[in-house]
């Protein structure tokens, strides 16, 4: 299936039905960190295997895979279906809705409640280290280097911008707008 982007909206009426039934929008906050919202890849996956029951069935059978754009990027560059590393980081991991931010792992009742089979989901890495080595994309230079690196958007922008102090703030403007701030090495659960 094509790509479903972040501010796609098909999954609204999920997102409200998902409200009402777990009693209300911040139901799920104490693993996901995040209220239920239209923006994380869970609502997509779940609008997908009610609209389109054959990949419902794919993912069941192991013949489908689940990942943000990182995830798709890393694998084909480290060779795809011929062994190319399946994962993914904790910033684009904890988007999706089904990580645990309490242990950076994907969440076992997350997945239950969006009926989405673990197998089907790449592996959670740091964002920081080797995935693996580019395979077969086509310039002998390239061959072989590590990609070693793998961090979200905003996170990334966060790096970018010398955000490394407890307190330092950043606001991206783009197709969104986002703030972001340095909490420092304690979790602290947004309010928004």
């Amino acid at each position: 299936h094509q790509a479903i982007a972040w501010l796609d909206t098909r999954t609204s009426g999920i997102v409200q039905e998902f409200s009402e039934k777990y009693g209300g929008a911040d139901a799920f906050r104490s693993i996901t960190g995040t209220p239920i919202s239209s923006y994380f890849s869970a609502f997509k996956v779940l609008w997908l295997m009610r609209n389109h029951p054959h990949i419902e069935q794919a993912l069941r059978d192991g013949e489908a895979l689940i990942g943000t754009i990182d995830t798709w990027l890393i694998w084909n560059l480290t060779g795809g279906a011929d062994g190319g590393a399946f994962v993914t980081d904790v910033t684009n991991a904890s988007r999706t809705f089904l990580m645990d931010i309490n242990t950076c792992t994907w969440s076992d009742h997350m997945l239950g409640v969006f009926g989405i089979p673990r197998s089907c989901l790449p592996e959670i890495r740091s964002s920081s280290e080797v995935y693996g080595r580019l395979r077969d994309v086509g310039l002998s230079d390239l061959e072989n280097v590590p990609i070693a690196g793998c961090l979200g958007d905003q996170q990334s922008a966060c790096v970018g911008q010398g955000l490394f102090k407890k307190g330092q703030v950043k606001c991206t403007y783009g197709t969104g707008a986002f703030i972001l701030i340095n909490a420092g090495e304690e979790k602290v659960l947004s309010t928004h």
